[in-house]
């Protein structure tokens, strides 16, 4: 039983998602149509959170992902609206700071000083040049982030458990967050340790990470819309 009930602990819990609805300005999941699911490799999730402005985005992301904080073993499956902005906003904050601290160590602190009322309320006094800014921009990353990750275990797994082609002798670390909020957040940091750079769509405003180089576009979709649109222009130009 011992071992049974240590496989049990160290697996990632499952989650809930499927249809929602917005009631009152609650974002309430359909318990009855909803399934289970393991959201360990749901790499768009911390992305696609910072993207919600509407109650519509959120309805979209309970479908793809589930609440924020209310799994299958909640009482009740519903969130204030409130709760999703609040949420998003920390999650843009990161994604934008990050991106503009990029810039400015690069030679360009012009979009870094901008955001700079972001991060002054958090610390004692103005920064005094460039150099303190980014120092301040960092910290609130990290600040955030951290917050972000109260309450997410890591813990050993011993491989044989998850398939027969597994040694005894092999082990893996992984995460075992409460909710949502917590495999986001753990996203968020593997991304920042990993040094990966995510841009902005100029189309839609989407954090992504570029599959290559060339990329400037979140989905074919917003690059499709970008086309039609020089396109469009070009011809109104001309005629």
């Amino acid at each position: 039983m011992a071992k049974q009930g240590y496989a049990i602990r160290a697996e990632p819990p499952a989650w809930l998602r499927g249809p929602a609805s917005v009631v009152d300005g609650w974002i309430v999941l359909d318990r009855q149509r909803a399934h289970e699911y393991h959201p360990y490799g749901a790499s768009n999730l911390a992305f696609d959170l910072a993207a919600v402005s509407t109650p519509q985005d959120a309805i979209a992301f309970v479908t793809r992902y589930g609440l924020l904080r209310h799994g299958p073993q909640a009482n009740e499956w519903r969130e204030p609206y409130s709760e999703w902005q609040q949420e998003s906003s920390q999650l843009r904050a990161v994604f934008m700071l990050k991106s503009a601290l990029d810039r400015a160590l690069e030679g360009a602190p012009e979009e870094l000083q901008r955001l700079a009322p972001v991060i002054r309320p958090l610390w004692q006094g103005a920064p005094e040049n460039d150099k303190e800014l980014t120092e301040q921009a960092a910290k609130t990353i990290a600040m955030i982030v951290s917050e972000g990750l109260r309450g997410v275990e890591h813990r050993l797994i011993a491989m044989f458990e998850w398939g027969a082609g597994n040694a005894p002798n092999e082990f893996a670390t992984g995460i075992h967050p409460t909710d949502l909020v917590g495999y986001a957040y753990h996203h968020v940091a593997q991304l920042l340790n990993k040094k990966v750079v995510w841009l902005a769509c100029p189309e839609c405003g989407q954090y992504f990470v570029p599959t290559d180089g060339r990329q400037r576009y979140c989905s074919p979709t917003c690059a499709g819309r970008a086309r039609y649109r020089r396109w469009a222009e070009k011809q109104k130009a001309t005629a």
